[in-house]
């Protein structure tokens, strides 16, 4: 399947099409104890958003990184989740919510004794089955879950620059800090 882009023109998509998904339905991805659940793709929206159903343990976190052609909102369902956009930071519940526009920094991590269930929105779409499919084969092989999110394991140096790589090939920049939304 070719990966339609920002820049691509209107003609090069197919047209949107009615989706429902029922609770509980949409592909999922497990990336460690956490799993990305696909409730709406870019070949649903004509490529105009992506919609996926993240669901998150104790620990779990996105460590910060900017997209260059894709803003990202996160809704929070159920659990509390720290985020960071910028030089903001807030912990949100249930109703809370966060826009990242492209070319912001941003985290997000589970620092609860709960899941936390999020919604998250990303304009123009991103292909995230692929990418969390991706990520999930990097964290196995290199990445531990800790008390405040991922742990590289000895070999992280060469999953740094796999990630690295991953991330430019995608048009994200992975931001250095101490931790995630900490």
């Amino acid at each position: 399947m070719r990966i339609i882009g920002p820049d691509d023109p209107p003609e090069a998509r197919e047209p949107a099409r009615t989706v429902l998904v029922p609770a509980g339905a949409g592909e999922v991805v497990h990336v460690l104890a956490d799993s990305a659940t696909l409730k709406v793709g870019q070949e649903d929206t004509a490529g105009a958003l992506s919609m996926v159903e993240l669901t998150l343990q104790p620990g779990g976190a996105v460590p910060d990184h900017l997209h260059a052609h894709e803003d990202e909102t996160l809704y929070v369902l159920e659990g509390t989740l720290d985020v960071r956009v910028g030089d903001q930071r807030l912990t949100l519940g249930a109703g809370g919510c966060a826009f990242a526009p492209r070319g912001t920094a941003h985290a997000f991590a589970n620092r609860g004794f709960a899941p936390a269930r999020v919604l998250q929105v990303s304009s123009p779409a991103v292909e995230p089955t692929r990418a969390f499919l991706e990520l999930a084969a990097g964290f196995a092989a290199g990445v531990a879950a800790g008390p405040h999110g991922p742990v590289a394991r000895p070999d992280g140096g060469v999953l740094a620059s796999a990630f690295r790589a991953l991330a430019a090939s995608r048009d994200v920049t992975l931001v250095p800090t101490d931790d995630a939304a900490g």
